[in-house]
């Protein structure tokens, strides 16, 4: 007889699963961690009885949306930590600890900002200048919109002019403003 230690153990399927503790337990732990697989293990489930599950009962997955948002929230609290409060980190010399120092995280608190105010949201738009020409504008949504329907018309008039030439085409003149980078 084979050692049970090292059997695998049966597969429980979801179908009761709604009934039971195990139900808050998986969503508690959701909400925890925001890891599907994690949660799944706590309660002995496989994540596809789970996955399945949520199709078929609509209570259970509006519990999952709300404990994925919980989830999304502590790593928003968490970004906003490090980029705001910062941490200490250790600072060595010659294997010991002498000292920490105060960090924060820049990019952190540009990715919150950007997320909070459309203002600072970017869009990198790149467009068919010319034959073998890419031009790359760096800019809000609305700005990119008009500027693109600019370079698409400068293209056509330019192409129905026959004014294409080696290395020529629509000009870049009308980028100058409007804070757009052109690379």
């Amino acid at each position: 007889m084979a050692d049970q230690r090292f059997q695998t153990p049966p597969r429980t399927y979801a179908s009761n699963f709604m009934a039971d503790a195990r139900r808050r337990i998986f969503l508690k732990t959701l909400a925890e961690t925001g890891c599907v697989r994690v949660s799944a293990r706590v309660v002995g489930l496989h994540k596809s009885s789970l996955y399945e599950a949520r199709q078929k009962n609509l209570a259970f997955k509006q519990g999952w949306a709300e404990a994925l948002q919980v989830a999304a929230g502590a790593l928003e609290d968490e970004a906003r930590r490090r980029a705001v409060e910062g941490w200490e980190e250790p600072v060595y010399q010659h294997g010991k600890m002498v000292g920490t120092i105060h960090r924060h995280s820049d990019r952190l608190l540009e990715m919150l900002v950007r997320g909070y105010n459309d203002r600072f949201r970017t869009t990198r738009q790149e467009i068919a200048n010319a034959p073998g020409q890419i031009l790359k504008i760096e800019t809000g949504p609305t700005q990119a919109a008009q500027r693109i329907a600019v370079v698409l018309q400068e293209g056509l008039w330019a192409a129905r002019a026959g004014r294409h030439s080696e290395g020529g085409g629509a000009t870049n003149d009308h980028l100058e403003g409007g804070g757009a980078k052109v690379r």
